[in-house]
């Protein structure tokens, strides 16, 4: 995270309450395990805390993951929502993963606020970044990603993704070393969307290109995009 928080320097600061969004997959449990050993050895002071929304989509078990936290002395709340209901239904008129996603981020800021933290964080990666940045030029036109600091709208907030410039395989890598706890959100569209198909495709993309990574995150760094999420 070191160049990350260079660029981002109130990323995490003194007195923060961080309460991140597990959806169960590696990424997100990768975050919460590093904020936990980084607070351990930081002269930084802050909190954190867990969460994670039943989407609805099957009979979600999180007590691998509760213990796992509790262990840790870390707070975990589990917390079941109708979102799998309210994205059949709209699927026709949007993309589900947009409906989930919008959904979510409402549950999530609720919770945030309600539970007094400051800060939501999310598990994406470089490899989100950049696939939102593709996404964003040639769905809506637009030359934008994820930022890795940003505030909500009409929201005392901040969501922070941590993660941002680190590749999804090290994180896949790490999760299997550390031997982190899993637990599968049965989500029916989940490697059947169009961040995926983009996803694919720029893995041929690095197989032609050498630091085809490095160097769009250098050009979204350089040219200021990545620092304004809208």
């Amino acid at each position: 995270m070191g160049k990350l928080i260079e660029d981002f320097p109130h990323l995490i600061e003194d007195g923060d309450k961080i309460l991140v969004a597990l959806s169960g997959g590696e990424d997100s449990i990768a975050l919460m395990d590093a904020l936990w050993r980084k607070r351990r050895k930081s002269p930084v002071k802050y909190e954190i805390g867990g969460v994670m929304l039943a989407m609805g989509w099957s009979d979600t078990d999180p007590r691998e993951l509760q213990v796992y936290l509790e262990d840790r002395g870390i707070p975990f709340y589990f917390r079941k929502t109708e979102i799998s209901r309210l994205v059949e239904e709209g699927k026709g008129r949007r993309n589900p993963c947009s409906i989930c996603s919008s959904y979510r981020r409402t549950y999530l800021y609720g919770f945030a606020e309600l539970l007094g933290y400051n800060k939501l964080a999310l598990g994406h990666h470089l490899d989100d970044t950049i696939s939102s940045f593709f996404m964003s030029l040639l769905y809506t036109g637009e030359i934008r990603t994820t930022c890795p600091m940003v505030k909500a709208e009409d929201k005392d907030i901040y969501i922070i993704r941590p993660l941002s410039y680190i590749r999804k395989r090290v994180i896949s890598r790490y999760v299997r070393k550390m031997k982190l706890p899993l637990v599968d959100n049965g989500c029916p569209y989940a490697g059947d969307n169009n961040r995926s198909w983009i996803e694919k495709w720029f893995a041929e993309v690095e197989e032609r290109v050498r630091f085809a990574d490095a160097n769009i995150l250098g050009a979204l760094r350089r040219s200021g995009i990545i620092f304004k999420e809208r």
